[in-house]
C-alpha cells in the first residue's frame, strides 16, 4: 500500500494513484505478471501489446491504487534499422 490509515484520515482520499513501472524486456513483464497473478494480486488488465508500442498490464493494491507495468518495445523496431 502506498499510505496507511492514519495518513488517509489526515489527508483524505485523493486517489487512486497510478504508478508506472518501466521494465527492461518482454520477459520481465511476462514474469512479473505471472508472479503477481500467482500471489493473488487484483488484475485490472492482463498483459497486452498496445498499439502505442507498449507491452503492459495493470494491477491494484488493497487501497485501489494502480500499478501499470510496461516495456516500451518501440526500441525493438529502432534496433532493426
Amino acid at each position: 500500500m502506498l499510505t496507511n490509515a492514519a495518513f488517509r484520515a489526515a489527508h483524505g482520499f485523493q486517489g487512486p494513484v497510478m504508478i508506472w513501472l518501466n521494465l527492461n524486456s518482454r520477459p520481465d513483464v511476462d514474469q512479473s505478471f505471472e508472479r503477481w497473478k500467482d500471489a493473488g494480486a487484483t488484475i485490472i488488465a492482463a498483459v497486452q501489446d498496445k498499439p502505442w508500442q507498449l507491452l503492459e498490464f495493470t494491477v491494484a493494491d488493497l487501497d485501489g491504487n494502480q500499478l501499470r507495468v510496461f516495456y516500451g518495445f518501440s526500441r525493438e523496431f529502432s534496433d532493426r534499422r
